[in-house]
């Protein structure tokens, strides 16, 4: 007797062609929507690391007060002593004296006081030449508070790095040329490579110290009354802040030089290691995030 035979289907294994890329379609929708999403939380995470920057830096201002009763010196500039003699600064400003007070202390005892200290002398040189190459060597060291994360262009200035932002607090036109208060990116990099780069730079008030054009001796009262925190040849104290600390501002965010036709285009870049203060003369706000006048 026979029997009947029994005919099994077996269930598929495998998608079909147009269930893969119907799942493919699926995975892109999704991706596209999530990475928006992604890179604000990337930035805003970015922004914040920025911020915090300026108050570690705050903090570090404020507890080096608290050891010297004095703030750290605006900008190593020409200094005129009480017998008339001039001495000549090392165009270092307020970034590396908070080495210290930022956990980079290692780094600070590696600069010669003479960068950093008033009244002495560095026999013309600024800090970049001063004992080169190991004061330069230092000055290469890249300093993560000293740096917004939020720039991803920091170090793609194409001409010129400042040893300097202005003379006197004044800005500069830093010549892209790489001379002048700048030093040439091909130079440098052949000297050994770039120095450590910046994102913030110290508030000189209106203009800091300036002084009347045809009478170098005189300061102009009116800008003498709104310099900043931190001017040239200056260590000033809790006194002289008469708006208290709360309401004055120390530091600000600062992108560099960008090239007129296009502002996107980075031209020159700040040296951590490099002084004078931001005017607030023409806002803070400067197109291309440059403080050049």
């Amino acid at each position: 007797m026979f029997r009947p035979i029994r005919i099994v289907e077996r269930s598929r294994s495998a998608f079909t062609l147009i269930e893969l890329l119907v799942v493919i379609a699926i995975i892109a929708i999704l991706i596209g929507l999530l990475l928006p999403a992604v890179q604000k939380v990337r930035e805003a995470a970015a922004r914040s690391t920025c911020s915090n920057n300026l108050k570690q830096m705050g903090l570090a201002v404020n507890n080096y007060e608290g050891v010297y009763q004095k703030y750290p010196l605006g900008f190593h500039d020409t200094f005129r002593q009480p017998n008339g003699t001039i001495i000549q600064g090392s165009k270092a400003g307020v970034l590396p004296q908070l080495l210290p007070y930022i956990e980079q202390e290692n780094i600070f005892k590696q600069i010669p006081r003479e960068v950093y200290t008033l009244g002495m002398s560095t026999g013309g040189a600024d800090w970049l030449n001063f004992q080169f190459p190991t004061t330069y060597a230092v000055s290469r060291n890249r300093i993560k508070t000293f740096e917004c994360p939020s720039d991803g262009q920091l170090y793609s200035a194409t001409v010129a790095i400042t040893a300097r932002l202005g003379s006197g607090n004044r800005p500069s036109s830093n010549s892209t040329s790489g001379t002048g208060s700048g030093y040439g990116i091909a130079g440098l990099n052949g000297a050994g490579g770039l120095p450590g780069l910046t994102n913030y730079v110290s508030i000189g008030g209106t203009l800091g110290n300036y002084t009347v054009t045809n009478t170098a001796s005189t300061t102009q009262p009116y800008y003498a009354r709104h310099s900043g925190m931190f001017v040239s040849d200056l260590e000033n104290r809790v006194a002289t802040l008469i708006d208290g600390t709360s309401n004055t501002m120390a530091f600000g965010e600062y992108l560099g030089g960008g090239n007129a036709a296009n502002p996107n285009l980075r031209e020159w870049s700040l040296a951590w290691m490099a002084g004078a203060a931001m005017p607030t003369y023409w806002s803070i706000d400067k197109a291309g995030g440059s403080v050049s006048g």
